[in-house]
């Protein structure tokens, strides 16, 4: 079997992050209950045809779009301390909206809301980015926290990220610099699930990852290794 599911994010460099953390999440779960006979294909980044003048319209549009998918998650940055806020503001309005539509659309809604913004999640394994990164330079000497709270505790982690790579770049030459957009895919490929599970927005989604693969009967309830 060929398991499909969709995104529908925030922006370009979120999606190249998130699409590989979700395609490897799934296929952990996965090989937890022992089903190594679902593929899990890469998670297809939604683009609507049509922006609409609304967040819960533009949700509607993408489970219209993602209607051949098994699942499609929806992405939102919580911009706060708690998941909460975004999922009551930005999410759940527009998983309404889809389960009043009469039209064929997605069915299985999901969302993934990181506490702050998705750059909090690139810091939560330091090891892995500072060998992306190439750098000898320690957490502590970059401001990274080693500690999931006190990632999670950060107000502006994009600013924070931003600010680890311009210490990084101030020891190199102009040729040798490192864009910080070029590092969501390979941070996406690499960080370490592990890592990322120590933090409380991420636990959040792998337990709705996991009901929705239950609600697809991809698993059993039972028999997790």
């Amino acid at each position: 079997m060929r398991l499909a599911l969709a995104l529908y994010g925030e922006g370009n460099t979120d999606d190249r992050f998130l699409t590989l953390i979700i395609q490897r999440k799934s296929r952990k779960i996965l090989a937890e209950y022992r089903k190594s006979n679902v593929r899990v294909a890469s998670v297809e980044p939604i683009k609507l045809f049509e922006k609409k003048p609304t967040r819960e319209e533009n949700i509607l549009q993408a489970a219209r779009q993602a209607f051949r998918y098994h699942a499609l998650i929806v992405h939102s940055d919580a911009d706060d301390p708690s998941h909460k806020k975004a999922l009551q503001e930005r999410i759940l309005p527009g998983f309404q909206l889809v389960q009043q539509s009469k039209g064929i659309v997605c069915e299985k809604l999901l969302p993934i809301i990181p506490v702050q913004a998705i750059e909090a999640w690139m810091l939560a394994d330091y090891k892995v980015l500072c060998e992306e990164v190439r750098t000898g330079l320690s957490a502590r000497e970059l401001d990274i926290p080693t500690k999931a709270k006190q990632l999670e505790l950060i107000s502006k982690p994009k600013l924070r990220l931003n600010e680890v790579m311009a210490k990084i770049n101030k020891q190199r030459r102009l040729h040798q610099k490192i864009d910080v957009s070029s590092l969501y895919e390979p941070l996406g490929q690499n960080i370490r699930l592990e890592r990322l599970k120590l933090l409380a927005a991420y636990q959040q989604f792998e337990k709705d990852l996991t009901d929705t693969f239950l609600a697809l009967n991809l698993i059993p309830r039972i028999d997790r290794i």
